[in-house]
């Protein structure tokens, strides 16, 4: 895997495709933590911009054609992948220009077994279905693993050489100094974790399988919810669920629907606490990816003390 992966980055490092020099980088990013990780590594030479908007799910994401317009300025898209852009061949196809696409699931050893085929979902309580695509098998949420973070530094700074061989010096410089503060975020958050006594959660989003692996600790999965009301008759099944499970702790997220998580907090008793995955530029605490990851350890900490 690691020789596949340096492999892959000598490869990205010399295809010719440059700007000059004074040129800034235009880049469209797919989520937020893309732009905050991009600028930490390119800092006054890019520009970054974030297609998907803040509180808005990427599994329920259809670009409009404002923003297909916007993704014609661009040099560079970075992706997640694994099929979580599900929409990003047609979005680049719709552009209409050569663009650099960069799937950075390409160097990350992925979780296989995710089944998100029409969002259908069977848990312990309860089957669901919802949307049409699908994530290849793959889970796609390992941003949220720090260490795996460092692999998309690197893959993002080899592109940024690759466009702009100039500044090389610049890139890696920025990039060591951020996978130092990966490092020490990482570092952390297994000291924290480690002085809990409860391992087990229960969210309502899979998106925590690359985390809770890193950091020793065991999802519980009721509900896909993304993007859409459930009936009122699943919600009485998840309800049903909880109560058996006597599960006092529910996780949501900000892309999921409100309307569902008060029904759920409402019908349950559960007490709801937030994991947020993305994050967004306005919201203080949460808008940048490091803060945004000691957000969610304060979160977890509160739930398994």
């Amino acid at each position: 895997m690691k020789i596949a992966k340096y492999l892959w980055i000598i490869f990205m490092l010399f295809i010719p495709l440059k700007i000059h020099s004074e040129e800034v980088i235009p880049v469209i990013v797919s989520i937020y933590p893309l732009e905050d990780i991009t600028k930490n590594i390119g800092r006054e030479r890019v520009t970054v911009k974030t297609l998907i908007p803040a509180g808005s799910s990427p599994h329920a994401f259809e670009p409009s054609p404002a923003e297909i317009k916007e993704f014609t300025k661009a040099k560079v898209f970075i992706k997640i992948g694994a099929g979580l852009e599900f929409w990003a061949e047609r979005f680049v196809r719709a552009a209409k220009r050569d663009i650099r696409v960069v799937d950075l699931s390409e160097t990350i050893p992925l979780i296989n077994g995710f089944k998100e085929k029409g969002h259908t979902h069977e848990h312990e309580g309860f089957k669901e279905k919802g949307h049409t695509h699908e994530h290849g098998g793959a889970d796609p949420h390992y941003w949220l693993d720090p260490v795996l973070v460092k692999s998309m530094v690197d893959s993002i700074t080899a592109t940024l050489i690759r466009i702009d061989p100039v500044w090389k010096d610049f890139y890696i410089e920025n990039a060591v100094a951020y996978k130092r503060r990966l490092d020490g975020l990482h570092e952390e958050i297994k000291k924290r974790i480690s002085r809990l006594q409860k391992r087990e959660f229960v969210a309502l989003h899979p998106a925590w399988n690359y985390f809770s692996k890193r950091y020793g600790l065991k999802p519980l999965y009721i509900v896909e919810a993304t993007g859409r009301e459930l009936r009122p008759g699943n919600i009485t099944e998840i309800v049903k669920f909880i109560k058996e499970k006597n599960i006092k702790v529910l996780f949501s997220e900000p892309q999921l629907s409100p309307a569902l998580v008060e029904a759920l907090a409402r019908e349950s008793k559960a007490r709801i606490l937030t994991l947020d995955p993305l994050g967004s530029p306005q919201i203080p605490g949460r808008d940048n990816y490091i803060d945004l990851m000691f957000y969610n350890l304060s979160r977890l900490e509160e739930a398994l003390r």
